[in-house]
């Protein structure tokens, strides 16, 4: 079952590298046009920074992915922040990293130092939160069905939600995608074929 981390707000974290500062700010965002926004509000607050870095990754499905070193050396910024938001596990989730230049080249092993140690005292400051990823499967049966499937859903430690009770019962049945089809095995063989059962979204909670 997937596990998916996000942070609630903005933080910031600052550090000192050989005279240089290098100030993180980490944020949520919901996709890539918050990300683009972000982006260009950090750049504008330091406007008079000499490089404002930074990374993403955000989207439903992880699907907008992007880093920039923004003028220093290849791979010395963008890159190894987006690694340490991936090895993270963070989603939905975009940082800055803005450099004032102290005057002493760091070098490109210093930089990717500087800039990584940047992020990690963000990430170390931001109140991080954990959602599952779930099946949400529809289940319409008979209340004598109903008591057997909240039996099974107990022992398996599985969630049932939105339980509607007329002439039958229909309710949603929330399971790993990994054990969507053997579950419905087990569904169809303890109801006897009897339940109507649909197979929805997949739902974060």
């Amino acid at each position: 079952m997937g596990n998916f981390k996000y942070i609630r707000k903005t933080v910031t974290a600052e550090i000192t590298e050989k005279k240089s500062r290098f100030i993180a700010t980490l944020t949520p965002v919901e996709n890539e046009e918050e990300a683009l926004a972000f982006i260009a509000s950090i750049k504008k607050k330091y406007y008079d920074a000499r490089h404002n870095c930074y990374a993403y990754i955000t989207g439903d499905e992880d699907e907008f992915i992007h880093a920039s070193d923004d003028g220093e050396p290849a791979h010395t910024a963008g890159r190894p922040m987006l690694d340490i938001l991936i090895k993270s596990d963070l989603h939905k989730v975009c940082v800055t990293v803005t450099r004032y230049f102290g005057g002493i080249l760091l070098g490109t092993g210093g930089l990717v130092r500087a800039y990584s140690d940047a992020l990690k005292a963000a990430i170390e400051e931001a109140d991080i939160y954990e959602l599952t990823e779930y099946l949400a499967v529809n289940v319409k049966c008979d209340y004598s069905s109903h008591g057997k499937i909240t039996n099974y859903a107990l022992k398996e430690g599985l969630r049932l939600s939105n339980p509607v009770y007329n002439e039958n019962v229909e309710f949603d049945l929330m399971i790993s995608p990994d054990d969507a089809d053997a579950c419905i095995a087990v569904l169809t063989d303890i109801t006897g074929g009897r339940a109507a059962i649909t197979v929805g979204e997949k739902v974060l909670m």
